[in-house]
């Protein structure tokens, strides 16, 4: 299953650049067609991406609910280098 956050962030990139991609081909100046790229993506994503966001905010609590220990992430990290010894 693909995570929420990889959906939200999909979408989101795919937004911004297919406006900015319009507004290049409309001769808009480089900088300006970024800006409205970036207020439209925002506006878009604050207006109907709702259910999205709500998701990813459900699956990240459940995360950190879950506990990962970082003393585990340290171990991990350091169990190749301490097999080679």
């Amino acid at each position: 299953m693909v995570k929420s956050w990889a959906v939200y962030s999909i979408i989101r990139i795919a937004l911004f650049f297919g406006v900015f991609a319009i507004l290049m081909v409309a001769n808009t100046p480089f900088w300006l067609a970024a800006i409205i790229a970036a207020v439209f993506n925002l506006c878009f994503s604050y207006l109907f991406l709702r259910n999205r966001r709500d998701e990813l905010v459900t699956d990240l609590q459940a995360r950190r609910a879950a506990g990962v220990d970082a003393a585990s992430d340290e171990a991990a990290e350091d169990s190749p280098v301490e097999e080679q010894r």
